[in-house]
């Protein structure tokens, strides 16, 4: 992941080095593409940042029961993401609706008991693993 953020910096410069030689052709183009590569680039590091932050918190295990599932399609009619949740119910009946990764969605069915483990600070949360019982 380290190496695909620095990827796309690289990248990211190289495209506003030619922008700013795209800017004695034509002044207006040149400054979106600056304006475009400034709000890349600053997206890039925020999304860095928040990678570590992750990282750094640490892994929470709890008993827990499979509630609900569903999918929110968000986009366009040009490109649509497919996210996938599944709520989960833990001992302390608290409710946690946490993204799942594609592959894993479908082995988890609704009902299901095991333990959850997940890392979640403030708004931030992120699942894990989960194993059935």
């Amino acid at each position: 992941m380290k190496a695909l953020l620095l990827s796309l910096k690289i990248f990211l410069i190289i495209l506003g080095l030619v922008g700013i030689s795209f800017f004695s052709f034509s002044p207006l183009g040149g400054i979106i593409i600056l304006l475009i590569v400034f709000t890349l680039f600053i997206s890039l590091t925020i999304a860095g940042k928040r990678r570590k932050k992750i990282e750094r918190l640490p892994v929470l295990t709890e008993n827990a029961e499979v509630i609900s599932k569903h999918v929110q399609v968000a986009g366009s009619y040009l490109l649509t993401n497919t996210y996938y949740y599944i709520t989960f119910k833990l001992t302390n009946n608290v409710r946690k609706a946490l993204l799942i990764p594609t592959q894993l969605y479908g082995t988890i069915l609704e009902g299901e008991v095991g333990l959850l483990s997940y890392k979640e600070q403030g708004k931030i949360i992120k699942f894990i693993d989960f194993r059935k019982n």
